[in-house]
Order: C-alpha cells, then sequence, then structure tokens
C-alpha cells in the first residue's frame, strides 16, 4: 500500500537525504553554487520532496516535475533508470548528476541529463499526450503564478493517467510563521520581497489557505488521497509551543461557529497527493475567483 505521509523534517531518513543532496552540490560549477545558497532555506523540503517521489515512483514509470529546478528529476533519472523523466519549466536547462554532483549542459546528446523543456506553464500547453504521466510533481510553484492556477492545473490533469499521481506543495498562508509576522508588524507571505535582478524571477503574487486548494483541487474534478499543512524546514521549540496555542484557538473558534465550513491548518506549507478523478465542476472556483455580477 503506498504511504502519503511525510516523514518529519527532523526525521534520520530527511538527515541522511540532506547529508546527500550537500553532497551533490559541493563542486564549483555555477549551478553547485546557486544550489548551496539556495539550500539554505530548502533543503530539508527538498529532501522530505525526494523521499515521497522515491515512494511513488517505479521502474518504468513516466515522471513530469512542472516547474522545475531540475534536482528531483535528476536524482529519479539517476536513480531509476529505466524510468522517462520529463521536466519543464519558463526558463528551460539541462541538469545531470556526475561523479563531481549536479551538473548543467547545453550538449543535446548528453544522455544522463535531464532536459528541462522551456515552456511558459499558465500560457502554453504542455508538450505531451494525454493520459502520459504516471507522476507529476509540482513543488513550491502555485504562488509564483502571476494570472491563475487553473490553466497549468488543467495541463496537469490532462497529462496525468487515470492511476497516477499529483505532488503539489505551496507555502501556507495561515501558517503560524505568516500569523507571528503579522503580529510583529511584517508581511505574512513567505517570500514578499523583490529580487534585486529582474532575471532571477517573481516574488509570490499569491499564496493560498489551504481551503483556497481544496477548493482548486474539488473545482478541477481531482480526488485529493492527501491534503494537509506540513512543516518543512527546522521550527524551534518557541514556535512549536505558539502553533499548538494557535491550534487550540482554531479549534475553539471553528466550535463556536455554527457555519464554520472551512479548513485550517497552521504549518508552513500545504501539501496535496491527488489522482486525475473525474470532470472538471467548474474552472472558476468560488474562494480564488471574483464573483461576477449580473447587470441589472
Amino acid at each position: 500500500m503506498q504511504s502519503f505521509t511525510l516523514p518529519n523534517w527532523n526525521s534520520p531518513e530527511v538527515q541522511e537525504a540532506t547529508r546527500h543532496l550537500q553532497s551533490l552540490s559541493a563542486g564549483s560549477s555555477r549551478l553547485a553554487a546557486f544550489l548551496r545558497e539556495y539550500f539554505v532555506s530548502s533543503l530539508t523540503r527538498i529532501a522530505m520532496n525526494l523521499i515521497l517521489v522515491r515512494r511513488l515512483v517505479r521502474p518504468g514509470d513516466c515522471y513530469l516535475d512542472v516547474g522545475s529546478l531540475g534536482i528531483e528529476p535528476a536524482l529519479i533519472k539517476n536513480e531509476f533508470p529505466s524510468c522517462r523523466v520529463k521536466a519543464l519549466t519558463y526558463e528551460g536547462n539541462r541538469i545531470g548528476i556526475g561523479p563531481e554532483g549536479f551538473y548543467e549542459t547545453n550538449d543535446p546528446q548528453e544522455l544522463g541529463c535531464v532536459y528541462i523543456e522551456p515552456v511558459d506553464v499558465e500560457r502554453q500547453r504542455f508538450p505531451y499526450e494525454d493520459n502520459t504521466f504516471d507522476l507529476v510533481t509540482c513543488f513550491e510553484v502555485l504562488e509564483h503564478l502571476k494570472y491563475s492556477p487553473v490553466p497549468m492545473m488543467k495541463e496537469i490533469k490532462r497529462v496525468l493517467k487515470p492511476e497516477g499521481h499529483l505532488i503539489l506543495t505551496t507555502p501556507n498562508i495561515n501558517s503560524a510563521r505568516s500569523i507571528i509576522k503579522m503580529l510583529c508588524g511584517r508581511p505574512p507571505q513567505e517570500c514578499p520581497y523583490f529580487h534585486r535582478s529582474l532575471d532571477y524571477g517573481i516574488i509570490h503574487p499569491k499564496e493560498y489557505t489551504l481551503q483556497e486548494v481544496q477548493d482548486l483541487f474539488s473545482s478541477l474534478g481531482f480526488e485529493v488521497a492527501a491534503l494537509d499543512t506540513v512543516d518543512m524546514r527546522q521550527t524551534d521549540s518557541i514556535e512549536r509551543v505558539i502553533v499548538t496555542l494557535l491550534s487550540l484557538a482554531v479549534a475553539l473558534v471553528r466550535h463556536l461557529l455554527t457555519s464554520a465550513t472551512f479548513r485550517s491548518g497552521l504549518h508552513e506549507k500545504i501539501f496535496v497527493v491527488a489522482k486525475k478523478g473525474g470532470a472538471i465542476v467548474s474552472e472558476a472556483p468560488k474562494s480564488l475567483f471574483e464573483p461576477q455580477f449580473i447587470k441589472g
């Protein structure tokens, strides 16, 4: 039976995966230097992603990573040579794993690399046939979309096999960290700052609540197997106490409100595992789209 439960960020399994990732980013290449900087805040999250992908992928599977940096696909291609591994993102790239760890290349003949196809996931059709992939991952992409998540999610649904799985993570705007930030007079987003370079990417135009993500998946007809919030990096004891107290307060408020149909979760990331499901119910989930007023 497949397990959709993520290990804790401080578990031995995650610690082993983080050491492996660090060893693969110890080289002198530009990519290795970028990954060492990126891993400062993302190392345990990527380790947890990798562990779950390893649990769900099988030899010979077709695997797609949407909005990819190439880390998880390169590792899966290296560990499961029989898998057909695909990836896409706005910029495109070729990433592999060699004797010195992660590397990138412009050589189209480099068979050990994952080719990350240049695709605007908000505006372009994915270059794959319907029902192609056994596993699709979409790690920390939803919050970067500038216009609407619906086109990307529809494309994921289209290329996912009926018995395949989608894994998606995105920051939780209702997390305890966000609440603490607001109480301190700071913006609640995980990434509220502009980048110095326009080449680096965009900040998070929108971060989501658990209810919004649930509505998005339900409206588009996905069959949700797991939906929760989870911490994917180190949390100190003070923060864990605050999370506990806030959880109790939220539970009390929900008990007092007779119409409390919302879902809440206070951990930093929203985590979803879903299957293709059935027909699309609506392409405009009510919690995400402004109401359309009928002119009289």
